[in-house]
């Protein structure tokens, strides 16, 4: 195994890093609103204030499970916070 692969596998985001989770709660949430305006706006419209409300729902639930459950894998986290995205 290379060690960049390695590196992946390990990869750790610290429990005081607030601002790398809030980024990955961001990224989370913006891919939830770009395939909900794929699947939607064909029959609904555009909305742009419903759009952003999931990438910054994310950049909020981000740091709060971080906090909740500490040092998290960034795909864990990622995909947490898109199911907590899709529950509240």
């Amino acid at each position: 195994m290379s060690n960049s692969v390695a590196d992946i596998k390990h990869a750790k985001i610290k429990d005081n890093d607030y601002g790398t989770a809030a980024v990955v709660g961001f990224l989370s949430g913006l891919s939830v609103a770009i395939t909900g305006a794929i699947k939607d706006a064909p029959y609904e419209g555009f909305d742009p204030v419903r759009f952003i409300r999931s990438p910054l729902v994310g950049a909020v639930e981000g740091p709060v499970l971080l906090k909740g459950f500490g040092e998290m894998h960034p795909l864990l986290l990622y995909f947490s916070t898109i199911a907590t995205e899709r529950l509240s």
